[in-house]
């Protein structure tokens, strides 16, 4: 595994985080298994062109603003029931 001018980092963090079970059973060890730097580097990535990368790249930054605008509106729920319940348990 190599990195250069042809692999944007958040494309290679990505692969790696699909990656991770394969990864896992390369390891080798008793009770702590572990990855040494010689499995590391010759374990092949998936590497298409710089082009599709950056469209991969837009879509997860689309993705954490979409799941960002998702946690707060769940938080601006809570808040509005909980305003709610406080105002039934005054009426009750």
């Amino acid at each position: 595994m190599e990195f250069d001018d042809r692999i944007i980092p958040q494309y290679a963090l990505a692969h790696l985080h699909l990656c991770y079970e394969d990864l896992r059973s390369l390891s080798r060890g008793g009770n702590q298994k572990n990855l040494n730097l010689q499995i590391i580097k010759a374990y092949e990535l998936i590497v298409p062109p710089v082009e599709l990368q950056e469209e991969f790249e837009t879509f997860v930054q689309q993705v954490d603003k979409s799941r960002f605008a998702s946690q707060l509106a769940t938080q601006q729920m809570y808040r509005w029931w909980e305003i709610l319940t406080l105002f039934w348990s005054t009426m009750a």
